[in-house]
């Protein structure tokens, strides 16, 4: 195996891992960690992408069982994360409405009417 090639394939394990993390973290309802991981996890795949890149330009392209798996493993996870920012944007919109409505309720109450 060439350098570049464990190289990538320790971006493309810290991408899972960062990715489990970043499940964990939403399911906990630890957002502000959970979003900090992603931008970080961004900065990975981008050096996935540099690799593969520059591999593709130098040689054949990489290829192996492993590396497959983990794709696949990273793609799940990023369906999982789409999905968990999907509900957490529903339960925002929500809540949302719920104080807006809160809001007008609040705002008919006329405390000078009373006698």
């Amino acid at each position: 195996m060439t350098k570049s090639e464990t190289v990538f394939l320790k971006a493309l394990e810290t991408a899972l891992e960062m990715g489990e993390t970043c499940v964990r973290l939403f399911r906990e309802k630890k957002h502000e960690s959970a979003l900090s991981i992603l931008e970080n996890r961004s900065r990975v795949v981008d050096i996935i992408l540099h690799l593969e890149a520059e591999n593709a330009l130098t040689q054949t392209p990489f290829s192996s069982d492993k590396i497959n798996r983990l794709l696949s493993q990273i793609s799940e996870k990023d369906e999982e994360i789409f999905h968990l920012l999907k509900e957490e944007k529903l339960t925002t919109q929500n809540e949302i409405a719920k104080t807006r409505k809160n809001k007008e309720n609040f705002r008919g109450y006329n405390l000078n009417d009373l006698k």
